[in-house]
């Protein structure tokens, strides 16, 4: 299979910019009315039944839950190369990016009167939405993976892989439903997400197969570290995307 590099690197770049851009309108305010609206409509379909089953989703992204999946293929020989060792690195790097970009960024959780459930931290980017992105996409991209080479098995792997992306978009939704992140924390997590998910995939076929494009892994992971290191303060983050935008 011969896999363009260069569009994923096309992938990466976007991803990055464009969470960039939430960052800056989030931060001068601009994003509030996106925000309000798409609380306000996932408030208004709040039913005890429904919350039930947002919370339960929810805790399929919590730390505990993935490092549990984790530990599960890792333990497992047959699982291990294929699922655990690349799906553990990447939840590892981007629970360290997401709380680095927490730090900076310093933007409080909405109110708690709004809380379904118990929530602390901070809220920018969203950690479930992030992680849960990384985590799961590596575990969908590994099904696909193994759908190719086991063509009997291949429609099961298949949907298995599609369960997982809908489980993806499921856990980010159940965030703003329970009142625990604004939409912009979680369409800011799923950027990053995607970028870090699209370098550790690539990182992961340079294991798997010798490319001779791994070069641009390298300039994926380095801009990763860059965007984790590159500002002290959320204010430094406006300034400079204020200054790329004007």
């Amino acid at each position: 299979m011969i896999i363009n590099y260069k569009i994923r690197v096309f992938i990466f770049l976007t991803c990055l910019i464009c969470f960039f851009v939430v960052l800056y309108l989030m931060s001068s305010g601009k994003m509030n009315s996106f925000d309000n609206s798409i609380r306000n409509f996932f408030y208004a379909l709040r039913h005890p039944w429904l919350t039930n089953i947002f919370i339960a989703i929810t805790n399929l992204g919590n730390q505990q839950t993935i490092i549990l999946l984790n530990v599960a293929m890792l333990i497992f020989p047959g699982t291990r190369k294929r699922f655990g060792i690349p799906c553990s690195v990447a939840a590892l790097a981007s629970a360290a990016i997401n709380r680095i970009v927490k730090n900076i960024v310093l933007r409080a959780r909405p109110d708690k009167n709004l809380h379904l459930i118990q929530q602390g931290g901070l809220s920018f980017p969203s950690g479930h939405a992030m992680t849960g992105l990384v985590f799961y996409g590596m575990l969908a991209y590994g099904l696909t993976v193994e759908a190719r080479k086991n063509g009997a098995h291949a429609p099961l792997f298949r949907a298995a892989g599609a369960a997982v992306c809908v489980l993806i978009f499921l856990i980010g939704i159940s965030r703003i439903y329970l009142g625990v992140h604004y939409p912009s924390d979680v369409l800011a997590g799923w950027l990053l997400g995607g970028a870090l998910l699209t370098a550790a995939v690539t990182i992961r076929d340079c294991y798997h197969r010798p490319i001779p494009n791994c070069s641009l892994t390298l300039f994926m992971v380095i801009s990763a570290i860059a965007l984790a290191f590159s500002a002290p303060s959320s204010s430094a983050f406006v300034s400079m995307s204020d200054f790329l935008i004007s």
